[in-house]
């Protein structure tokens, strides 16, 4: 379809040659005006609205319609519609600002972790300077991150997964591999590593002064501190090497702590301290920020505080708990108590688990008693 007949069936639709209002005529007018000063503030925006707005006059004289700008009696709508439309689509396209990368924007680089959430203060030392850490800035190996007190931040390591890195903590990237090669020096504080399942190819690790935990896609934390040293399993298994001691393995549910003679011990974890490590993964199961905008990113970041509110609850349900004395745990558990003398004189307070002909079970909130049935004087029930 010819421009004539596009005009032609538009101006026939809206009815264009008729007369305006007063009232009408002086709305167009000002918008008109509006639209001319944007266009003469912008200098190379002019020759583009007036070629355009030539052909369209020359289309509308051959109708024998008024084009006249400066003829205000019988304004019709064509021309100042035009010339709003025209105006603002020639500042668009000509004047706009060529287009910025911006930091939610930028293409992910390899080899590297970028901070994907963060609270508090934390720095990024970099070889030639030290800047404030911030979210999606890029770490690469050999960088250094260290946070402040009362700090935390989410990093996503390319090639192996999340790291939720605590206060007080101090660590550098020694390789960071896109193939799935991570290694790790650990200075100071704590590090909990939500990782994808690896291949045989692939490898994380953490090195600290006295161990090394090596997996290939788990979930743990890491500790290395002059009161604490050791892992925390979530999911998985981790495998601790220390020095002149065998290897030692952690399955989910399980950690690692080194003694006072630095040989590693495996334990099981407490109620709180798994909820502890799930508070970690919660933080560390921030999805991929790249291409997000800063609204989707806190959007993201939001749903994760959200979640964290209510292990928080957890948390110090769990505590609370931790304060009571072994017999007020039981309490707490509705379970019923039972004083047991003993023929020796002695007595024990617990809950009776189960008993056969030869020996009474009994919890005592620290652990179960196994009592000869024979040295039981009598059972009484304790309110």
């Amino acid at each position: 379809m010819t421009e004539t007949k596009i005009l032609l069936r538009f101006m026939e639709k809206y009815r264009f040659k008729e007369e305006l209002s007063p009232e009408l005529r002086k709305r167009i007018l000002s918008s008109k005006k509006k639209t001319f000063k944007n266009i003469l503030k912008t200098g190379n925006s002019v020759p583009i609205f007036f070629m355009s707005f030539r052909k369209v006059s020359q289309i509308l004289i051959k109708w024998g319609l008024n084009v006249s700008i400066s003829n205000s009696k019988k304004l019709v709508i064509a021309i100042p519609l035009f010339l709003i439309l025209a105006g603002a689509g020639a500042l668009f396209l000509v004047n706009r600002e060529p287009a910025t990368e911006t930091a939610s924007t930028a293409e992910a680089q390899p080899n590297s972790a970028k901070i994907a959430f963060i609270v508090g203060s934390a720095e990024i030392i970099r070889t030639d300077k030290t800047e404030t850490a911030a979210v999606n800035a890029v770490i690469k190996s050999g960088e250094t991150v260290k946070t402040s007190a009362g700090a935390m931040l989410v990093l996503q390591v390319s090639g192996s997964g999340n790291i939720k890195v605590h206060e007080n903590t101090e660590f550098v990237f020694e390789s960071i591999d896109e193939s799935g090669k991570t290694s790790i020096d650990l200075k100071s504080g704590s590090l909990y590593s939500k990782l994808k399942k690896l291949s045989k190819d692939q490898s994380y690790e953490i090195k600290t002064m006295t161990f090394t935990a090596a997996v290939r896609g788990t979930e743990f934390l890491s500790t290395s501190s002059e009161k604490d040293s050791g892992i925390k399993v979530l999911d998985g298994k981790v495998s601790l090497t220390a020095e002149e001691s065998p290897e030692s393995i952690a399955e989910a549910g399980n950690g690692v702590k080194l003694n006072k003679s630095g040989k590693p011990e495996v334990y099981s974890l407490s109620k709180k301290e798994t909820l502890l490590l799930e508070k970690d993964s919660v933080h560390a199961t921030i999805e991929s920020i790249e291409g997000k905008s800063e609204d989707e990113i806190k959007l993201i970041q939001q749903a994760s505080l959200d979640k964290v509110t209510e292990l928080d609850k957890k948390i110090e349900a769990e505590t609370s708990f931790e304060k009571l004395s072994p017999l007020q745990k039981l309490r707490a558990l509705g379970k019923p108590l039972t004083m047991i003398n003993m023929r020796d004189g002695s007595q024990i307070a617990g809950s009776v688990q189960r008993s056969d002909d030869k020996f009474l079970y009994l919890d005592t909130g620290d652990g179960i008693a196994k009592l000869p049935v024979e040295e039981i004087l009598r059972r009484t029930p304790m309110k």
